[in-house]
């Protein structure tokens, strides 16, 4: 029995490593990309969703591309209001407009300080969103990072619906990122992470 356990074991190990690095690949080749989402696209997509029901979520990081993504929306007229969720509490919106943005921050952005990590901006944003009544979020981050927030989102908020919109990053930029280290680096953590997600939804889809 021993003689045969040790290569059963190597082989279910093979078997579960060649799993994941296929579902890695998937993981990577669709990966929503910046370009596609257009004004156009997603207004066509929130179409059945009335304006007023619509809300902006921008979760911090990215060098501040998440947050230009999210006040690109607002100046395109698909949402009537922002919330960036997990600024550090010592920022104020001074320290992140700029004089073509003041007016949008001082009318129309909401800061939320409390999150620090993506399952925190996930509760942060549906306080928000139900606060306001909103039946609809663009959820603004990295491409990367978007399908992991995404699931924490639908998980805890399944009323809503969520349209990603993935924006560019220094990590993974839209191009030459498959030649660089750092970005698999980046991607093979995003992808861990994701998978430790989706199967604490499906143990505790609570």
């Amino acid at each position: 029995m021993r003689n045969h356990a040790l290569p059963a074991a190597f082989g279910a190990l093979a078997g579960a490593s060649g799993l994941l690095a296929i579902g890695f690949l998937v993981f990577v080749i669709a990966l929503p990309q910046p370009r596609r989402a257009t004004p156009e696209r997603l207004e066509a997509a929130a179409r059945d969703v009335p304006f007023e029901a619509r809300g902006i979520v921008a979760l911090t990081g990215g060098a501040g591309l998440r947050i230009e993504g999210a006040i690109a929306l607002h100046q395109a007229n698909l949402a009537p209001r922002i919330l960036i969720s997990g600024v550090n509490p010592k920022v104020g919106k001074a320290s992140l407009d700029t004089a073509s943005t003041a007016a949008v921050f001082e009318c129309c952005v909401d800061l939320g300080v409390y999150a620090r990590t993506t399952k925190g901006n996930a509760f942060e944003a549906r306080s928000w969103l139900r606060s306001h009544d909103y039946r609809l979020v663009f959820l603004v981050t990295s491409n990367f990072h978007l399908p992991r927030a995404r699931a924490e989102l639908r998980s805890l908020a399944p009323e809503l619906t969520v349209i990603g919109v993935p924006v560019d990053s220094r990590t993974v930029p839209q191009d030459g990122w498959v030649w660089s280290p750092r970005a698999w680096v980046a991607l093979a953590k995003e992808y861990v992470k994701y998978l430790i997600v989706r199967t604490r939804q499906v143990v505790d889809p609570r």
